[in-house]
């Protein structure tokens, strides 16, 4: 469930993301990356992704460029690796 609530997160944010500079998505992105490792079990990690999704909406009309996608997905896989070790 979390796996596919962070892949569907960062495809939407990667069709998002098409202009200049570092933006709100891959700041939303890269905020929510440090408080999902920032926390000590899975209903915590949980609760900062659904965050997310009601940033969604907010983040629909950001540009961006190549760079900003790459660190959408690099946060997104920090965020996916903090989860994981969350479960063991």
């Amino acid at each position: 469930m979390i796996k596919k609530l962070l892949v569907a997160s960062s495809l939407a944010a990667c069709f998002v993301v098409a202009g200049c500079g570092k933006n709100k998505a891959v700041k939303a992105f890269e905020e929510l990356a440090d408080e999902v490792c920032a926390c000590k079990d899975s209903a915590c990690a949980m609760e900062a992704a659904t965050k997310l999704q009601g940033k969604m909406t907010e983040l629909m009309d950001e540009k961006g460029t190549q760079s900003d996608v790459e660190a959408i997905q690099a946060a997104t896989k920090k965020m996916q690796g903090c989860m994981e070790s969350l479960k063991k």
